[in-house]
């Protein structure tokens, strides 16, 4: 279930969003960028929003669910850099995607491969994509965004990225790497449900709630996050 109500561009063509690209969105391709954190890359346009063309020529775009929520409990831990070279993209998307600005960076790159090698030069990194790099031990795949994805999602990408920073390893390279050609959604719930049964194994009241204390510790994230939000938007 979607938490926010989908926005609508009336950018939709692709020449008249490219002439405006320097005015609304300027590139930042040429910056270097050095973090003391590790960076977590993102494309938004191939994770975290979903978009379709109306009968009369605007588009309509719609966040995955708790894409918040994500952005607010990684941003303490991770430099954020939402990368793309989608020819959709504007300051007004990337505000919609991230209202409160926590991501470090947002970058439209005409050569998103470069871009991403030219950050991985300097930085630990880590690329959230939809796609099997089989090469590239710095991705994370996980499914694109659509009607079919189930609701908690990001929240299980949030435990997973959570757990491996603070397992303080050099190289997070093997322990992406054994995610590779593997649904991550499932594989990651496998391994946290046997951990979990294992903790519990003498506990005859939690050992087989995994699923409910799961959701209640997504839902007091998004209620932590809610009250946040609210904090800071009256600050402003």
């Amino acid at each position: 279930m979607l938490k926010d109500f989908p926005i609508i561009s009336t950018l939709c063509l692709t020449w008249g969003i490219s002439k405006l690209k320097n005015c609304l969105f300027p590139q930042k391709t040429n910056k270097t960028i050095k973090s003391d954190k590790p960076i977590l890359i993102i494309d938004p346009f191939k994770t975290l929003l979903n978009y379709k063309f109306t009968w009369n020529f605007n588009i309509l775009f719609t966040k995955r669910p708790y894409t918040e929520e994500f952005l607010f409990n990684l941003g303490y831990i991770y430099d954020i850099a939402l990368i793309t070279d989608n020819n959709l993209a504007n300051r007004k998307i990337f505000n919609f995607v991230d209202p409160l600005g926590i991501s470090t960076y947002k970058i439209f790159a005409k050569n998103l491969q470069k871009e991403i090698e030219n950050i991985k030069k300097n930085n630990k990194v880590i690329i959230l994509d939809n796609t099997n790099k089989q090469n590239d031990t710095n991705y994370l795949n996980i499914k694109s965004f659509n009607e079919k994805s189930r609701e908690y999602e990001l929240l299980d990408v949030v435990n997973f990225l959570t757990t491996l920073k603070f397992l303080n390893v050099e190289n997070y390279s093997k322990i992406l790497e054994s995610y590779k050609n593997r649904d991550f959604y499932t594989s990651f719930d496998k391994i946290q449900k046997q951990v979990y049964k294992m903790r519990n194994m003498l506990n005859i009241f939690k050992y087989n709630k995994y699923e409910k204390i799961k959701e209640e510790i997504y839902k007091e994230k998004i209620k932590n996050y809610k009250k946040s939000k609210e904090e800071i938007l009256k600050s402003i």
